[in-house]
């Protein structure tokens, strides 16, 4: 019977014991502060939303290029039209016969460049020859008669003036005779350069004025540039249009042009050609191809004006329209709270929880984003941080971890 006692005085003991070290344990740990940590993970890029602006592709005012009469208007506000179609036109009767007078002109300045080319005819050379032998003839008589007028006048039978008259008509047909015989010989040579060069630019001046006189004729007509809307029409059939005046305003809605001023540090991540995703509020998100960066900074703004192209088949987007470019930001090291960093003596640190013990640990720091600094060097993936308070506790203090 003893012994029963004493084994259960033994194990009422050890009960009591154990207790009193429970709760011994419980007192320390109600005696170690609790912290907040911040779990490290290596971060390659950080989400950046820009604010753009919404264009259509496409948007154009559409005006003759000629003065005249509408004579058809062809659609009316929120037609559907497709490109090369003809959307209105003037009358043209005045431009027709413009047209008409150049191309007759065309045709004479042709003919005489080919007469030119080709040189005299058989014909008109052999009348030239005939002219020549005419003015020989007649320089023989005009020579006879002017010898026979001097030894008139030496015998005194006419006077000084009829003598006069006799010379010079001798002089007049032998100025005749040579003028004649160069004729025949430019006949015989053909056309000069000059004469050929001549020819041939009033045949290309007539031909201009041909060219001219078509594009009037063309400007005459409004043809849709691309396919699209018709968002105003100003005038209708009937109307007087003078040249630049906006007629019919013609959108392209199907694609829109995002406008973004982007920082450089957001820009070097991008090129020409990558995606990105874009959204407008309320509505669910697409995806943009970057159709341009600009190589050259907004001194207003700092940043780099970048252009993206959104299908907008389904009308999502309307220009005048505020949207939103999700593109990032690179980061070297990993993302930190800002107050989870202290500083002593120009050196960056920060306070690491290991196994429940803190310890200090120099960080290498790089650019600030946001709430949040970029550690470059000194922390690992998977380390926790003290996020904030870190000047109330000390290295080697033990400590409870409460996680993010």
């Amino acid at each position: 019977m003893k012994s029963m006692h004493y084994v259960v005085l033994t194990i009422v003991l050890m009960f009591i014991a154990g207790c009193g070290e429970e709760a011994k344990q419980e007192t320390e740990q109600t005696k170690q502060k609790i912290v907040q940590v911040h779990t490290v993970k290596q971060t390659g890029s950080l989400p950046i939303p820009l604010t753009a602006f919404v264009e259509y592709k496409q948007a154009s005012h559409l005006a003759f290029g000629a003065s005249g009469t509408i004579e058809r208007m062809n659609v009316t506000k929120g037609a559907k039209v497709t490109q090369g179609q003809v959307l209105s036109s003037l009358n043209t009767n005045y431009y027709q016969k413009g047209l008409e007078a150049a191309q007759s002109q065309v045709q004479s300045a042709s003919a005489l460049r080919s007469k030119t080319l080709q040189g005299a005819s058989p014909d008109l050379i052999s009348k030239q020859r005939l002219a020549v032998d005419s003015q020989e003839k007649r320089l023989k008589d005009a020579q006879r008669k002017w010898e026979t007028a001097q030894e008139l006048f030496k015998g005194g039978a006419i006077s000084q003036s009829e003598l006069d008259s006799a010379q010079s008509e001798k002089e007049q047909i032998e100025i005749s005779l040579q003028e004649a015989r160069i004729t025949l010989d430019k006949l015989l040579k053909g056309a000069e350069v000059n004469e050929i060069a001549s020819a041939e630019a009033d045949l290309k001046q007539a031909a201009s004025e041909v060219e001219l006189a078509k594009k009037t004729l063309q400007e005459t007509q409004l043809v849709a540039p691309f396919s699209g809307t018709v968002i105003d029409v100003t005038k209708k059939a009937g109307s007087l249009a003078q040249p630049g005046e906006s007629i019919i305003h013609l959108v392209d809605s199907s694609e829109v042009k995002l406008k973004v001023d982007v920082p450089l540090d957001v820009m070097e991540n991008y090129k020409q050609g990558d995606t990105v995703p874009v959204a407008v509020e309320g509505k669910p998100k697409s995806t943009g191809t970057i159709t341009f960066i600009s190589p050259v900074l907004n001194t207003e703004t700092g940043k780099y004006l970048v252009e993206i192209a959104v299908s907008n088949k389904d009308n999502v987007f309307i220009e005048g329209m505020v949207a939103t470019v999700e593109m990032s930001r690179k980061v070297n090291g990993m993302l930190v709270p800002v107050q989870s960093v202290g500083v002593k003596e120009s050196q960056r640190f920060v306070m690491v929880v290991e196994n429940g013990v803190i310890k200090r640990r120099d960080v290498e720091v790089g650019q600030i984003i946001g709430n949040n600094v970029e550690i470059l060097s000194g922390l690992q993936s998977g380390n926790q941080i003290l996020i904030s308070g870190i000047t109330y506790y000390a290295e080697g203090e033990v400590v409870t971890v409460k996680g993010e």
